[in-house]
């Protein structure tokens, strides 16, 4: 489920990168929030399924920390290449980013399975 996590949102990633020459940056931006909203807020359901006390504590205390180095690093990567390349650079970086996670999920279940 990680991995097909991971390739969708490197999939909107692309497409945020071919709609920005097509489309104003405001709508843009509120189709990247309105993604937020729907991977948040089932990710949090999702991670409650099945799950004892003592691993759902240990999950909502990962996700959270997930989430916010994303919201600290993820700022602060935008803001050092936005003035050098634009979103273009951006949202190409995020979108190699994440089929870089891929791989190294990929390459995790691999090890696992065998």
């Amino acid at each position: 489920m990680v991995a097909i996590g991971l390739l969708y949102a490197a999939a909107l990633n692309a497409t945020f990168l071919l709609l920005m020459r097509a489309i104003p940056l405001w709508p843009l931006f509120f189709l990247v929030g309105l993604v937020e909203v729907t991977i948040y807020v089932p990710a949090i359901a999702l991670l409650h399924r099945g799950l004892g006390r003592d691993e759902r504590i240990f999950a909502t205390g990962s996700h959270s920390y997930a989430f916010s180095a994303g919201f600290f690093l993820g700022p602060v990567f935008a803001g050092l290449l936005l003035p050098p390349g634009g979103y273009g650079l951006m949202f190409g970086m995020l979108t190699a980013v994440t089929l870089a996670a891929l791989a190294v999920v990929s390459g995790a279940g691999v090890r696992s399975a065998a």
